[in-house]
């Protein structure tokens, strides 16, 4: 049985079909999330405020426009709307190539996706529930100790977490992104064994340009992270 080839008009249809569904996808999932950003914003200030009371902290959060709560809304339903709506704008998109594939490639690009995903969302969890706290009580810590209040714009809280759980995610991505490389021949094990020293100096270089805050704590921290995952990334290579 012969396979039914498509032109390319065909194959355009197809694709802008495939994206619209994304787009429906995601459509829904902003709306949705817009009506619940209220309370999930809730559960952030409590959160926030639960482990750093304000009257210990001296702790002010402030809107600086009128329009600041609603902003922050739409931001965060356009982030919870994107995370919904990526699995399956790849899907589409992974079905849309999927009759070029072999077999082969077909499960190399499934396992890919997937590990993609998995490492973003356990990068954005590392984030969420170490880094940023241990960042936010340090700095919190000192300006208490000095004295000094602690204002803060719901606008730049918001964009700190969110920032943070972003970088977070693109670093876990690290090991997927070496051992591909590996794996086509581009980065050979034996040359990442005998670079590790200049790999070690490139991850500090980074971590101390991705760190949002700046702080020297932070960055070995996150530079000690990388470190982690590269090796890990090595103990996977071939």
């Amino acid at each position: 049985m012969t396979e039914k080839r498509m032109t390319f008009f065909g194959h355009v249809d197809e694709f802008r079909q495939r994206l619209r569904t994304s787009l429906i996808v995601f459509v829904i999932a902003f709306f949705a999330a817009f009506f619940a950003s209220g309370a999930l914003l809730n559960m952030l200030w409590d959160w926030f405020l639960g482990a750093y009371p304000p009257e210990e902290y001296h702790i002010v959060i402030l809107a600086d426009s009128v329009m600041s709560g609603f902003v922050i809304q739409l931001n965060l339903a356009f982030i919870i709307a994107a995370a919904f709506s990526m699995p399956v704008f790849l899907y589409e998109i992974f079905m849309f190539i999927e009759p070029a594939l072999s077999k082969k490639h077909k499960i190399t690009a499934a396992k890919m996706l997937l590990s993609a995903g998995f490492l973003f969302l356990t990068g954005a969890s590392f984030m969420y529930f170490i880094m940023v706290p241990m960042v936010l009580g340090f700095f919190l810590e000192v300006n208490t100790a000095l004295g000094v209040s602690n204002f803060f714009t719901v606008e730049s809280f918001f964009e700190f977490i969110t920032l943070n759980l972003f970088i977070g995610g693109l670093i876990f991505q690290t090991p997927l992104v070496i051992v591909t490389a590996n794996r086509i021949g581009i980065l050979p094990k034996d040359w990442l064994v005998k670079s590790r020293r200049i790999v070690y100096v490139v991850i500090l270089i980074i971590a101390a340009i991705v760190t949002p805050d700046s702080s020297v704590i932070s960055q070995l921290v996150l530079g000690g992270v990388m470190v982690v995952l590269f090796e890990l990334s090595l103990f996977l290579a071939k």
